[in-house]
């Protein structure tokens, strides 16, 4: 269970006392202080045992049922700025948002085993012409692909395919649900994460998601007394059902998939179910991670104050990642994290056994499988077929014949006019998209 908290009472007329959470409190300061690169400089005037970095890091850690903020890192040193970049700090969150774009989608009747093409399109750009066209990591298009998989992996054409198909308006009003409150301009890019936003806001939306759907707000004082006990005020927590339970877990297993097939693997033997996400913006300049077990929601920004490009490789995988692993593996260690916890299933979800790359119901052919969760009533009925393996192992290009029709307002290679446009895009180095400025510096295995 969690450790107890402690009790500081600050002096004035009415003593206050006011609770925290020691332990996670300093496994959390260990983990910032202990990732954090010396590669800055000492502060002139100051003495240092070690060098201290330029750059910044924050994390938040919250108890997703209640609210309570059981963890804050505002920065490297407080004495070096007061400046709290948990609550203060609005920076671009990059691919942290997607879990958003999927969550409309799975509420307007999508499932993780639906699949679109992946493949160069343009889409609607600020003066509505087709002139935006997101790319992949290196560039790289896979045909055919699974919802699931497209999150798993950080698919930006995908995401950005789903966003428009569901509609951004959709897409705005789950996070707005989910606790996001900063400026979302309903364009196409903003499934890639480019409005600005607090990381506590983050940090709460993804609460929302691990605490079945039930929003909470964050808090940081339980109580405040009088030497006496007299209690002046108390927090009591104000619990909202914004997004069903059943899309709240579905979502949920979809991004434990991150961690087992995805962008977290690195992670993945975190001996505690955990679900996340890592983000990582332009030209490397914010490096996310933000994930969950089913009591807490943590978050890690790893960043400089004026944006700043941070150095090649420096993703949302490379530099958050290992800060919040750090933090669970000592909450384990320590016992405030549960080991034995489970996200728990809610009535109204199915299971069913599915070809991994297709999202077809799996058969004797299929050579690898994930159990997927479906809303009652949504599951695949079609079996898969071993044909399948040679089609997508095809260019994107050749496997397009094989998709068929495209999904209801799916945009489609064939519908780009301009070429010139797509061929301009994958040229440019300056864009979200670009080559060096992808959120996985390397493909995850597996």
């Amino acid at each position: 269970g969690r450790a107890p908290p402690t009790r500081a009472r600050v002096p004035a007329d009415e003593p206050k006392e006011i609770s925290i959470d020691d332990s996670a409190e300093a496994a959390s300061l260990e983990s910032v202080a202990d990732a954090a690169p010396a590669i800055g400089e000492t502060i002139a005037g100051r003495a240092a045992l070690r060098q201290e970095p330029e750059m910044e890091s924050a994390l938040v850690m919250l108890e997703s049922a209640t609210g309570a903020i059981r963890a804050m890192v505002g920065g490297w040193d407080f004495d070096r700025s007061h400046f709290n970049r948990i609550t203060q700090a609005k920076r671009q969150v990059g691919s942290a948002f997607k879990p958003f774009v999927y969550g409309a989608a799975l509420e307007a009747g999508y499932t993780p085993a639906d699949t679109l093409f992946d493949a160069p399109v343009a889409f609607p750009g600020a003066e509505l012409l087709l002139t935006y066209s997101p790319r992949n990591y290196r560039r790289e298009y896979l045909g055919i692909i699974t919802l699931r998989k497209a999150l798993e992996k950080s698919i930006n054409v995908t995401a950005t395919k789903l966003l428009d198909m569901v509609g951004a308006e959709r897409t705005v009003d789950f996070a707005r649900r989910c606790g996001i409150e900063g400026d979302l301009q309903p364009y196409p890019s903003l499934a890639l994460g480019t409005a600005d936003l607090t990381p506590l806001e983050i940090a709460s939306a993804y609460s929302t998601l691990g605490n079945q759907g039930v929003k909470v707000e964050p808090f940081m004082i339980e109580r405040i007394t009088t030497a006496d006990g007299r209690i002046l005020e108390e927090h009591i927590p104000r619990a909202t059902e914004v997004v069903s339970p059943q899309v709240a877990y579905v979502l949920t297993h979809m991004l434990r998939g991150v961690f087992q097939r995805g962008t977290a693997i690195s992670a993945a033997s975190l001996e505690v179910p955990v679900a996340g996400k890592t983000g990582t913006t332009d030209s490397y300049t914010d490096a996310w991670f933000v994930g969950y077990t089913p009591r807490h929601t943590l978050l890690v920004w790893v960043g400089y104050d004026q944006v700043r490009y941070l150095g090649r490789g420096m993703t949302g995988a490379a530099a958050a990642l290992p800060i919040w692993r750090m933090t669970i593996e000592r909450g384990i260690e320590e016992g405030w994290i549960d080991p034995n916890d489970r996200f728990e299933r809610p009535a109204g979800v199915s299971t069913r056994r599915v070809e991994y790359h297709t999202g077809l119901l799996a058969s004797d052919d299929a050579t690898r499988t994930v159990h997927e969760t479906f809303l009652a009533g949504t599951e695949p009925v079609q079996l898969y077929e071993g044909s399948w393996a040679g089609v997508l192992d095809l260019p994107w290009y050749q496997q397009r014949p094989f998709y068929g029709l495209p999904k209801a307002g799916e945009r489609m290679p064939e519908d780009v006019d301009d070429w010139s446009l797509v061929q301009e895009r994958w040229e440019r180095k300056d864009d979200p998209e670009s080559f060096k400025d992808e959120e996985e510096e390397v493909e995850p295995a597996g």
